[in-house]
């Protein structure tokens, strides 16, 4: 397994892969996963590195930024495609999404 990355690595590092394979659904994820990072970062307690993130935490954003159902379930999608490509990438060890 690779060393820790934060969460705007692998973001990043996600993107690039997702707009050679799938470029219709980059825009879409990038905006949700760019604003959960930029909260993960100006929240203050929570942990910034990529095996933080978890359904608890998507869940906590959702509500704090008032995000309507479909964009609360458009996250974790995101999100669970962002973690099992984690694990593909040996980031982390299991995907707390699956």
């Amino acid at each position: 397994m690779r060393e820790a990355i934060t969460v705007d690595e692998a973001i990043e590092d996600y993107l690039h892969g997702v707009v050679r394979v799938r470029p219709w659904t980059k825009k879409r994820e990038e905006e949700l996963l760019h604003a959960f990072c930029d909260w993960m970062y100006a929240t203050p307690g929570v942990d910034p590195q990529l095996a933080a993130v978890s359904p608890e935490l998507a869940a906590r954003y959702a509500a704090e930024a008032g995000l309507e159902a479909t964009e609360a379930e458009a996250l974790l999608a995101a999100l669970r495609s962002l973690s099992l490509w984690a694990c593909a990438q040996g980031v982390v060890e299991a995907s707390p999404f699956a």
